[in-house]
């Protein structure tokens, strides 16, 4: 049951809209001063200057971090946008449930678009759209549409496994159409939020409209035989009966600053190419069925509490030789756990719903 204190955010047409598109924008869900902090959070861990102008931005952004992924996950100002009882509410409304889990996943700060090429014939780019998977890999012909279907390996693998049970993500959503797509797939909501406003052209998420729909078609198209995954010559691009199709359907959708765009899992997914004055900051988060099992939610929530209180312990030492995940490591290791609030708690696991 969805909590009958808090004021709806979704309205029937939202629902139906959904249902047809396979994605939503739902406005004012995070707070302005909290994307401020996280923009302002985001840059501090890069590394860069404020103040600075952008162009000095360029080179002082590690070439993991070109693409616009921030492996930062546990501030004060990502938790108090995860702990915002508008956000919950609008997965609550989703999954016709209010016990959710939070996810701890990364944030988002991409450049305006810029190409260099060297005086060796290197190129180096950013601000570019999609996922680059690297040189001559056939997937950035398309901009990086991918899906993200279940958990454990690789998504490309993943779309095989028509053995999964029937997940229960959707169930009692009332949403049943939904139920029917995936084929067997677990098939959650995914989200990002918007820290800063953005338009057709800053870079924001890009998706298919309504191709979630159009999910088991594809897959029927290939061989039971095929590998997906992307080291074989049979990778899920060079499957697709419609790559040039699929590229000119997709779109990227604006948002203001606050915003959340939640995507339904089977809807072929990227970042659209940064192509304003200006970068894009975002923070995602998706919200997942808490365990039911008493004895699972135990299991499951000692490490997700650990992670919060601990800031990811683990990693601290050695000291990784990977500038990248270094910097994480001194980040993580210098901060006391975020402040959480008793719905902050509950969305990591450490109070139950009850």
């Amino acid at each position: 049951m969805v909590d009958q204190t808090q004021a709806p955010v979704l309205s029937a047409a939202d629902h139906t809209f959904f249902q047809e598109n396979g994605y939503l924008v739902i406005d004012d869900v995070v707070p302005q001063e909290v994307c401020e902090a996280a923009k302002a959070d985001i840059v501090a861990y890069l590394g860069l200057d404020a103040d600075a102008p952008l162009a000095d931005h360029y080179d002082k952004v590690l070439p993991d971090d070109r693409g616009g992924f921030v492996n930062l996950t546990q501030s004060q100002s990502l938790w108090d946008a995860r702990q915002s009882p508008r956000l919950h509410q609008a997965f609550a409304e989703i999954y016709g449930s209010h016990k959710l889990w939070v996810t701890t996943d990364q944030a988002h700060m991409k450049l305006p678009y810029r190409q260099v090429i060297d005086e060796d014939g290197t190129s180096r780019s950013w601000g570019d759209g999609g996922i680059y998977f690297g040189p001559g890999d056939e997937r950035n012909e398309i901009g990086g549409l991918h899906w993200d279907v279940g958990g454990g390996d690789r998504p490309e693998v993943r779309l095989k496994k028509k053995s999964e049970p029937t997940g229960g993500l959707w169930a009692g959503a009332g949403l049943p159409s939904m139920l029917e797509f995936g084929d067997g797939y677990p098939c959650g909501p995914q989200g990002v939020v918007y820290l800063n406003d953005r338009d057709e052209d800053g870079g924001g998420f890009r998706c298919v409209p309504g191709y979630h729909r159009r999910f088991n078609d594809w897959l029927a198209t290939l061989s039971p035989e095929r590998s997906l995954d992307p080291a074989d010559e049979g990778n899920w691009i060079k499957s697709h009966p419609d790559l040039q199709g699929i590229l000119a359907e997709a779109r990227t959708i604006p948002a203001k600053a606050g915003s959340i765009v939640i995507w339904h899992r089977l809807l072929p997914h990227s970042n659209g190419r940064n192509l304003s004055d200006s970068p894009r900051f975002a923070q995602y988060i998706t919200m997942d069925r808490a365990p039911s099992d008493p004895d699972e939610f135990e299991k499951q929530s000692k490490a997700r509490v650990d992670m919060w209180q601990k800031r990811g312990e683990g990693w601290r030492a050695p000291m990784s030789e990977n500038p990248r995940q270094a910097r994480w490591q001194q980040w993580e290791s210098s901060r006391p756990p975020a402040q959480l609030t008793t719905l902050g708690k509950k969305l990591i696991g450490a109070l139950p719903w009850d």
